[in-house]
């Protein structure tokens, strides 16, 4: 039965035409279980399913799928002379989470066809239709050609913030985006940064931590707009360059990871700086073969990722304090490896990748199998470099060149939505969604 559901999956996707709206579809049931009965089989359940895909005029795609297990309740029936366990008629049906709906094979093998259906059109996030009718294949004007967009207008952060350096008052910024105006600034002795945000459980977050290349740490309080601390690093040469700040979790731990110009006397070319961050000082500090040029804490707080300009990436325990080179250390390529601080890079919320940028080139770095799984090209001018922002919830990646091209990555379905074209010298900054 399933071969026969993937012939015809494909010949209803060759039979297509290639120009214009085009508009494909599909449904049936996948499972049927019958139950034992004094009179034979009786349909207990099934798992019925309906895909289709729609691309318009315009080129965007989408994949609209549904799924749901229904159920066939039976009773007995006494007839004049006769028993019997019949089914009524209507059944109870109930939707599938989506993730398990995506593994049936009809709706898998369409996914796959989707992604190759008209590879060059941008491809819109999978929508998954929970209240889709059982066996129901939804018209053309059902399918949304832009997901995306509702008609609910979406909930806001309740106080959404900025905090940044500016480098022109050489202060430190907390900036309300609600208003427009800057709530509060504290004086630092640099502004070349990079910061790093204490958690706190409650509350706001008024406690940044600023780094000041090799001679310390910077502790502003944006509550009382005050300098609270200078931590000084006395185990690290002044003559560094200071990579990233990060917090445990709780915000009791605090890490600065800082590349050394030129090697120690023992052949190390860093340090990771770990702090009490309730006290504001230094606890230890542990040697870095390679020179960091990034830093960043996994979404649990159980590893930090230091990365370097030549491709090298070493896993930090925080638990243990420690990381063991010849495990922890994977160089993730040449070609493809983290070229340092000209690119941005970001860990996913789920905690299992890495996503940097080589010009106009993706890179997904899988933390589990410690390898680079894959290079997209995001169709952004080779000519200029570009900026990359992630969505809090991880779903879209923006890439911004210098030419003002942006280009939007599907992170689920690893596809580049679409690009588009704004002033030069863009940034882009996502919200919590996309």
């Amino acid at each position: 039965m399933r071969i026969c559901l993937f012939l015809l999956l494909a010949f209803r996707l060759s039979a297509q035409p290639s120009e214009g709206t085009d508009f494909i579809d599909m449904g049936g049931d996948l499972v049927r279980y019958y139950e034992n009965s004094v009179r034979g089989l009786v349909l207990a359940y099934n798992i019925q399913y309906s895909w289709s895909i729609t691309r318009a005029s315009n080129g965007d795609k989408v994949f609209t799928f549904s799924a749901q297990k229904c159920t066939y309740f039976t009773s007995p029936q006494v007839l004049p002379g006769l028993y019997l366990w019949i089914a009524l008629p209507v059944p109870m049906c109930v939707s599938l989470s989506q993730s398990a709906a995506q593994t049936l094979g009809p709706i898998a093998a369409a996914l796959t066809e989707f992604y190759n259906y008209h590879p060059s059109a941008p491809h819109l996030p999978p929508v998954y239709n929970s209240s889709a009718e059982p066996g129901r294949l939804a018209s053309m004007s059902d399918k949304p050609l832009h997901p995306q967009l509702t008609t609910v207008q979406p909930a806001s952060q309740p106080d959404p913030q900025m905090i940044f350096l500016d480098g022109l008052s050489y202060n430190a910024i907390k900036f309300d985006l609600t208003t427009d105006a800057i709530v509060s600034q504290v004086v630092v002795p640099s502004t070349s940064g990079p910061l790093g945000i204490r958690p706190v459980a409650t509350g706001p977050q008024n406690e940044v931590w600023v780094a000041n290349s090799g001679s310390g740490v910077t502790v502003a309080d944006f509550a009382s707009q005050t300098v609270v601390a200078n931590i000084p690093t006395p185990s690290v040469p002044q003559a560094a360059a200071p990579a990233g700040i990060a917090f445990t979790n709780d915000g009791a731990t605090a890490f600065e990871a800082i590349g050394f110009f030129s090697a120690d006397s023992a052949g190390n070319n860093g340090a990771l700086v770990v702090f009490d961050a309730v006290n504001r000082k230094v606890k230890s500090t542990f040697p870095l073969k390679y020179a960091p040029t990034a830093l960043l804490m996994a979404p649990d707080g159980a590893t930090a990722y230091l990365l370097s300009a030549n491709g090298q990436l070493t896993y930090y325990d925080v638990l243990s304090g420690t990381a063991d080179l010849s495990l922890s250390t994977y160089t993730p390529g040449i070609a493809g490896g983290y070229p340092g601080p000209s690119s941005q890079v970001f860990i996913h919320p789920d905690g299992t990748r890495l996503f940097w940028n080589v010009n106009y080139v993706l890179v997904v770095f899988d933390l589990n199998a410690h390898k680079i799984v894959s290079q997209v090209n995001t169709g952004l001018p080779s000519t200029s470099s570009s900026t990359m922002q992630m969505s809090q919830d991880g779903s879209t990646l923006w890439l911004a060149s210098a030419l003002g091209t942006v280009a939007a990555y599907d992170v689920r379905s690893a596809a580049v939505l679409g690009t588009f074209t704004t002033s030069p010298l863009s940034v882009v900054y996502p919200g919590p969604v996309n």
